[in-house]
């Protein structure tokens, strides 16, 4: 099974857009241990992005875009509700999108360095 969400960007979107991969971290690796903190990391990051075709990401390795997201273990939980859907994880208190933080403990930098990810054409 892989992590993912099919909410999208909306004036009032669903919480999943904001904590899913923080619920599945938090909740369910961590808290629960139902999956290692590792295979949690593998299932929303690199055999994630290896099913969709994208073979630069989701590792940190030479050639892989710089993509990353620093956690705390002891706090690191969705906090979206349908009254507050886009109300931000805790414990997440850096983000870095190809190489640039996006994100640091004061909130988002304004930085922009995302964009479409287009996956390969299948050979199907």
């Amino acid at each position: 099974m892989l992590v993912g969400s099919d909410a999208v960007f909306a004036a009032s979107p669903h919480p999943r857009l904001w904590g899913t991969a923080p619920r599945f971290l938090g909740r369910y690796a961590i808290r629960d241990r139902i999956v290692t903190v590792r295979e949690a990391i593998a299932r929303l990051s690199f055999r994630a992005a290896r099913r969709v075709g994208l073979e630069n990401r989701g590792e940190i390795a030479p050639g892989q875009r710089a993509d990353l997201v620093a956690f705390d273990p002891d706090t690191v939980i969705d906090r979206a509700t349908y009254d507050a859907p886009e109300l931000s994880p805790s414990g997440i208190e850096w983000v870095i999108v190809g190489g640039a933080v996006a994100v640091d403990p004061n909130g988002p930098t304004g930085t922009r360095r995302g964009h479409v990810a287009r996956m390969k054409p299948s050979r199907n």
